[in-house]
């Protein structure tokens, strides 16, 4: 199941707060915003921010997990593009098919999702 969102009033999807508990603390508008929500409670957000200040990704873990409840890491584009190619790798070398992966998830409806700015809904690539 998906849903698009957008803040109506302005041209975003709303803040992320960066810089938190630095002194420089700041607001910064989304300009591109993904949040998957999994049916263990799991929610994982992954934003473009404006004016090329890079992405945030935000893992929120339920209570039960015995993770912590919430870790953000804020990248810039060189550093998503390495994260990525990264578990590419990683994923790969391992033998875990990620595409499959995703396919079985949003069959079995374990996936919703909300997306903003100029996301289009998300389709698995045609076989």
């Amino acid at each position: 199941m998906s849903e698009e969102i957008q803040n109506q009033e302005e041209d975003n999807c709303g803040y992320a707060t960066v810089g938190y508990g630095s002194g420089d603390e700041r607001e910064i508008p989304m300009d591109k915003l993904l949040q998957t929500n999994f049916k263990d409670g799991r929610k994982i957000s992954i934003a473009e921010l404006k004016n090329n200040e890079g992405y945030i990704i935000s893992v929120e873990n339920h209570k039960s997990s015995g993770r912590n409840l919430q870790n953000s890491v804020w990248l810039s584009p060189e550093s998503l593009f390495g994260m990525i190619s990264s578990i590419m790798m990683f994923t790969t070398m391992a033998g875990i098919n990620l595409e499959e992966g995703l396919k079985l998830a949003t069959e079995k409806d374990e996936i919703d999702y909300k997306f903003g700015g100029n996301l289009k809904p998300f389709e698995l690539p045609k076989q």
